[in-house]
């Protein structure tokens, strides 16, 4: 068995090559259905998954001396029960083993593969606004006294002295 993605993030599929090889010389039946080679994800003594688990039907195989089959069988990252039972949960982040093996066949197990779960890094923190530092802005950035006039003085003509001068001038009136 092998796997091209030793290390995938939490609820993310992970695909498993998965080997049936005829090693003696006579011809033998053998089933290569997802439960009849049943590929196992372990947690320490504790069963995660199985691909026998929710599978139905056989794939019965009439392997000879030394004839080979080929099966990719792709894991989802989620916990699987016996008979498609109980609640499905995704596999948390760890260190899990995962073997193959077919059933009924003693001794058939191949050697067990190391996957890594890694967490979703964590979300961005996000950022206050600075206060106290950069360039003023909004209503209050021409009242420090400091920087260009802006609005309708700006362009107005200076005052001559007088009692008109101080006056508001008031668009609407003539």
């Amino acid at each position: 068995m092998a796997t091209s993605n030793p290390t995938v993030r939490t609820g993310s599929p992970v695909s498993f090559r998965v080997e049936i090889r005829r090693v003696g010389s006579r011809p033998c039946l053998a089933d290569g259905s997802e439960a009849g080679r049943a590929v196992v994800i372990m947690s320490g003594s504790a069963r995660v998954w199985s691909s026998a688990d929710c599978s139905t039907g056989s794939r019965m195989l009439l392997l000879g001396a030394g004839d080979v089959d080929v099966q990719t069988v792709t894991w989802n990252g989620k916990t699987s029960a016996p008979n498609c039972g109980g609640p499905r949960a995704i596999a948390g982040a760890g260190t899990y083993s995962v073997a193959a093996e077919l059933a009924g066949v003693q001794g058939s197990a191949g050697e067990p593969l190391t996957l890594t779960i890694t967490a979703p890094p964590p979300p961005p923190t996000p950022t206050a606004p600075a206060t106290g530092t950069g360039t003023p802005s909004g209503p209050t950035a021409s009242a420090t006294g400091t920087g260009t006039p802006s609005g309708p003085a700006a362009s107005a003509p200076a005052a001559k002295p007088g009692p008109a001068a101080s006056a508001p001038a008031d668009p609407a009136k003539p």
